[in-house]
């Protein structure tokens, strides 16, 4: 059976899901002390705690050679590539973004010059004073920066789904058994 990296990740995602849903099976009984059949409720919950065990094993093991293969396929298609340049562009998109969020454009040295007289002519001033220091072309190339940037992650997004569609990988007869058992085919 083969499957693209998309439905792959979302296999892996249900396996999960029903490892979730075996792990509330309980391994206590809370019987009443009337009742007669306390010993069998025992082992009746102790046989269903190791069907769901076993169970929760064969899902584990699928969801391995899934995330081993999808690892495989990623590698070989580019996607690990693609998703390190888009981390490497958040980075660089949120560092730009504060410099902008944060900063004003710089002022004339006319500008800053009659500022300094200003508060040296005040009863109040401090020693030290803050200025920006970035100019306005600064700042637009910056925000420009911030939008070359948005469009290329637009672009790797756009990839990535190409490639997760397209990329099919071959599950192993075990792992295509249990995706057909659990009607994800």
């Amino acid at each position: 059976m083969k499957i693209n990296l998309r439905k792959a990740s979302i296999v892996q995602d249900l396996l999960q899901d029903e490892i979730g849903r075996f792990d509330q099976v309980p391994y206590t009984v809370h019987p009443n002390l009337f009742e007669t059949n306390i010993c069998e409720q025992v082992q009746q919950q102790l046989v269903a705690f190791e069907e769901a065990q076993a169970k929760v094993e064969v899902y584990q093991e699928a969801r391995r050679v899934l995330r081993t293969l999808v690892a495989k396929y990623n590698a070989k298609a580019g996607i690990n590539e693609l998703l390190a340049e888009d981390a490497m562009l958040a980075s660089r998109e949120r560092r730009q973004r504060n410099i902008v969020t944060n900063s004003k454009p710089r002022l004339s040295d006319e500008a800053i010059n009659r500022q300094l007289e200003s508060l040296l002519q005040s009863d109040e001033y401090s020693r030290s004073i803050k200025l920006d220091v970035l100019p306005v072309e600064t700042i637009t190339a910056i925000e420009d920066r911030i939008e070359a940037i948005k469009r290329r992650r637009r672009k790797i997004k756009d990839q990535l789904l190409v490639i997760n569609i397209t990329t099919e990988i071959e599950v192993p007869k075990k792992v295509a058994t249990l995706i057909k058992e659990l009607g994800l085919d």
